[in-house]
């Protein structure tokens, strides 16, 4: 899960124009095409977490918590504070269980061959580019 902020323009009541940010939760997976895709979860009110270094960390401890589902951790910081209230926002939404079911899986593609890992070696003379062994 990753955060991605909408910017918007907007005027307000005296026509002076503004941006507005709209921070939102989402998610990255695979189709059955094997192409990455998003999807939107839940907005996301992050007053509370100004760093983006918070917010990245908040995201990190939801992918676990969503991952290995809700443990019991003793943290008293605004970051898991922040984590866990948009997990019982996923829940409440009945999106977890579709968050679980779309893992990456590895991909696989039939008929083609591993890369080869010798680099610099000629396979006409055996001798390796600019003498280096």
């Amino acid at each position: 899960m990753y955060i991605k902020v909408q910017t918007r323009l907007k005027a307000d009541a005296s026509g002076k124009m503004h941006y507005a940010y709209y921070p939102r939760l989402y998610e990255s997976y695979r189709n059955s095409d094997g192409r990455v895709r998003q999807h939107y979860l839940l907005p996301l009110n992050l007053d509370d977490l100004p760093s983006h270094k918070d917010r990245n960390t908040m995201c990190r401890v939801l992918n676990d918590m969503v991952g290995s589902g809700l443990a019991i951790q003793f943290e008293d910081t605004p970051v898991y504070h922040k984590a866990l209230e948009v997990y019982h926002q996923l829940a409440a939404k009945g999106l977890l269980g579709q968050v679980r079911m779309t893992e990456e899986k590895p991909r696989t593609v039939s008929g083609s061959k591993p890369p080869s890992r010798s680099r610099g070696v000629s396979t006409s003379t055996g001798h390796t580019p600019f003498g280096v062994a």
